[in-house]
This record gives structure tokens, sequence and C-alpha cells, in this order.
């Protein structure tokens, strides 16, 4: 069906004011309090791949998902919020009943869409929360109040449609936020460990606070200048070398640049002071893997999935860990316990039915294939040797058809 005028305009009229994660973040807020739940999300996942560590924008994108009855991705998005803001201490069940009966409100009618509230005052529980995820990502909410439509109309979460009603009514489509390809940024001459730093004092340069400098880091972060970001939070560390969550974003910093090593030296400290912070310990499975250390790199991942059992990456990134191991078994149980969690998780079907057709089970594996080929995934290395498989079980057609996709995103990616 071809777009009216209106939704030509509105199409138009969703473009941010400035290409970056604050200008995404800020006009998903304002669509989302309008009801706007498509658009909105579009906005935010957009900032969200520009900046991974967004605690506000990973609750807010909760909250247009929950208002969808997207449950799964409700969750995931709500899990990343948490995770990455120290000062709420709440479980997911917790946060997502103040979204319900606090931040999701009810459109006027039945026509009307539910829309996401934002209530800058301290006294109420999502109010508070706004302002710990705010603080946590160096975002004002004054800034955000003055862009958005401030609704106080009540909701409670008895006038709002549980997600199963809504699950039992509709097909749910998982399109779920998934961590995108590390961002390339430049190659740099990179030689000093994450622990040699602290022989500088750099407290005594300008009498700067810790707080300063990682403040300042994650500004440099969201700037993607990640020289300045990582000069920061070793300045930052010089001063406070025990802050956890400094070291983890250095890891992390570390590993877009391909430093694994040093890479390694922070993660394993931020897991000496952040033990109890599931992303530590996936990120350090994550970087042990990339230096083909797979089977510490499956230690480090059991840990990370027993501190987050819902967490669907760690599943998979357990399961590769043994896949690469030709543990076929274990890495299908994985597998599997991530499909639970999102159920069109592309990686964890590819290797799943991997797993099926090395131990000789070609009916499940082609289950599996088929099912991932139905979602039609836009990664041609996946399509490519989903082929493969289909050509060896002898599925001509099929075969067929995934080259034929893969080809054609490559060719759209090539621009040509």
């Amino acid at each position: 069906m071809e777009p009216t005028s209106r939704d030509e305009k509105q199409m138009i009229e969703a473009q941010p004011t400035e290409d970056t994660p604050t200008g995404w973040f800020n006009l998903g807020c304002s669509l989302a309090t309008k009801g706007q739940l498509a658009e909105a999300e579009r906005s935010l996942t957009n900032a969200l791949n520009m900046k991974k560590y967004f605690p506000i924008g990973w609750a807010i994108l909760s909250a247009v998902l929950l208002s969808q009855g997207r449950e799964t991705d409700a969750e995931k998005a709500g899990k990343r919020a948490l995770d990455q803001c120290a000062d709420l201490k709440m479980t997911w069940p917790k946060l997502r009943s103040i979204m319900f009966s606090h931040g999701i409100q009810k459109g006027k009618d039945w026509k009307s869409p539910r829309r996401v509230r934002f209530e800058i005052s301290e006294n109420s529980q999502w109010g508070v929360i706004l302002s710990k995820l705010s603080k946590s990502s160096d975002e004002s909410l004054e800034e955000i109040g003055s862009i958005v439509e401030i609704d106080d109309t009540n909701a409670t979460e008895s006038e709002i449609e549980t997600a199963e009603e809504i699950g039992s009514i509709v097909e749910e489509k998982d399109t779920t936020v998934t961590e995108s390809k590390i961002e390339t940024v430049k190659e740099i001459d990179y030689s000093k460990k994450i622990h040699g730093i602290r022989g500088h004092d750099f407290q005594s340069i300008d009498g700067r606070s810790a707080e300063f400098w990682f403040s300042n880091a994650r500004v440099h972060m969201t700037a993607h200048d990640f020289d300045k970001a990582e000069e920061a939070f070793m300045k930052g560390l010089a001063i406070d070398p025990e802050n956890g969550e400094a070291l983890l974003r250095v890891g992390t910093i570390l590993m877009k640049r391909r430093a694994y090593e040093e890479a390694e030296d922070a993660l394993r400290l931020a897991t000496n002071h952040l033990p109890e912070n599931p992303e530590t310990w996936l990120q350090l499975g994550t970087c042990l893997q990339a230096r083909d250390r797979w089977k510490e790199s499956a230690e480090v991942l059991k840990i990370a999935t027993e501190k987050d059992p819902k967490n669907a990456e760690a599943w998979v990134k357990l399961g590769e860990a043994d896949y690469y191991r030709s543990m076929y078994q274990d890495a299908a149980r994985s597998f599997l316990r991530a499909l639970r969690i999102l159920p069109n998780h592309e990686y964890a079907l590819f290797y799943l039915g991997r797993c099926m057709e090395y131990r000789g089970n070609e009916t499940h594996a082609l289950r599996v294939y088929r099912k991932l080929l139905n979602l039609e995934p836009k990664n041609p290395e996946i399509l490519e040797e989903i082929s493969k498989s289909f050509h060896r079980l002898g599925q001509t057609g099929e075969a067929n058809r995934a080259k034929s996709l893969a080809a054609h995103h490559r060719h759209s990616s090539s621009g040509t």
C-alpha cells in the first residue's frame, strides 16, 4: 500500500535535528509521548546503535516495546538499562511493573495509541528511575522534558491490556535490538597496558576528581572519539583504580581496536571489582573468544549465564565456545536456551542447525534452517552458509533462494 501524503509528511518530519545519539534519542522520546511508537522505536534504536552505553535510552526503548506488547524485546532492553545503571537496585519484573503503572498511559479511546510518559518529579517511582538513568547517561531530564509533551493523565496497569492478551491475537515479530558489529575505529599505535597508566599522577595536573574524568570519557564515547574517551577513563582510573565500570568501558574500547591482550587485562580487573555484573563476564568471554581461547571463554561465559540466565547473548556466546571445540551437544543446549529467550535469534538458529547437521540429525537441521531462511536474515555470510547446507541436504530450491538473498544483500551493502 502506498503511503498517504500524511504518512509521507510524518516520515519526513521524523528526523533528528542532528545525527547524534542524543539527537535520535530526543526525537524518539518526543515520538513516544505522542504515541508514534514505531517511529519512536526506530529513532531510539538508531541512538543505541550509535551509543551502546545509554541506560536511559535502553529504558525508554523498553517502555516503547512494552507499550506494543513486545515482552521479550522489552525485557532485553530493560535489562540492558538495569545493567548499565548501578544506582538502580531492582529486578526487571519490578521495573516492568513500574513502567506499566506509571510509565505507559492508555489512549483516550480505543483508537488512540498508548504513550510513554515522562515525569520530571522526584516524588514518583517513574520519575526517580528516569532521574537515575539520566545521570548515568549524562542526559538532562529538564532538556528531555522540554522537547516532549507531558500528559499527566494517570494510568494503572489494569487499564492497559497485558502483553499476553495482545500476543494471543497478533503474531509476535521478534525484532529484538541486538549487538551490531563493533564500529570500525581508526587504527592507532597502541602500546600501553591497563596497569601501566597508574604510574602517572594525573590528579596533580589539575586536581580534577575521578568522576570528572569518567564523565568526560562518556561524553567522548558518545561522540565516538575513542582515543579521547580512553585517555579520560585512564586519567580517572589513575585516581580511582578500582572503578569497575570504567575498567569495563576501557576493556570494550580496547576490543573495538582489537587490542585484545590489553582488553583482557582491563576486563579481568573489571570482574574483580564488579563480580556480580554479568556484562563484565560476557565481555571478558567475548574477548577470550577473539583470542581463540575457547575453553577459558566457556568457563567465563558460564559465570555470565549464571549471573543473568535470561541473557540470550551470553547463551549464544557460550554455545559458540562449545561449538568451536566440537562439543556439539553442549553447544546445542546453549543455543536452545538462547532461543527460548529470543525465538528468532539468527546466530542461535544458524549454529543450532549446524550442531544438528554435524550430529547427523538432518531432519531437525532442515527445520532450523528453514525457520532461519523464512526470517530472511540480512547477513550474507549466514545466507551463503545455509545455502551450502541446503545443497548438502538435497534442498536445491531453498539453497538457491538463500544464495539469491545473499547476493541481494551483498549488492545492497556495496551501494552498486
